[in-house]
C-alpha cells in the first residue's frame, strides 16, 4: 500500500513514512473504499474489454478478474504485530502524532 500511496500521490517514501498511523490508515481506507485514479482507469478499461468480448461472441461467462492488469488479492486486516513490522521496515517516525 505504500509504494502504491507514493505512486499515486508523487511523494517519496521518506515522506511517507513520516505520516501518522492514523493518516496512513486514512488514506488505506480511502485506497479501500474508491480505489485510487490509475486502478479506477483500470477497472474501466477491463469492463470495456470484457463488454467488447461478450458481444462479440468470443467469451461467454467471464469474470472481470480475467480482464485486469493485476487481479486483485484477497486482503484481510492487517494484524496489531503486521503494522508494528511494517512501522520498523518502513523506519516509522511520525512528525505529528
Amino acid at each position: 500500500m505504500l509504494m502504491e500511496l507514493s505512486l499515486q500521490t508523487g511523494w517519496p517514501l521518506a515522506v511517507i513514512s513520516r505520516l501518522s498511523e492514523r493518516e496512513l490508515l486514512l488514506w488505506d481506507r480511502y485506497r479501500l473504499q474508491k480505489g485510487f485514479p490509475l486502478r479506477r482507469i483500470e477497472l474501466g478499461l477491463a469492463q470495456i474489454a470484457m463488454w467488447i468480448a461478450q458481444t462479440m461472441g468470443g467469451i461467454e461467462g467471464a469474470s472481470l478478474k480475467e480482464f485486469l492488469f493485476d487481479p486483485p488479492t484477497e486482503e484481510g486486516e492487517m494484524t496489531e504485530e503486521e503494522l508494528e513490522e511494517l512501522k520498523a521496515d518502513i523506519v516509522f517516525n511520525p512528525i505529528n502524532g
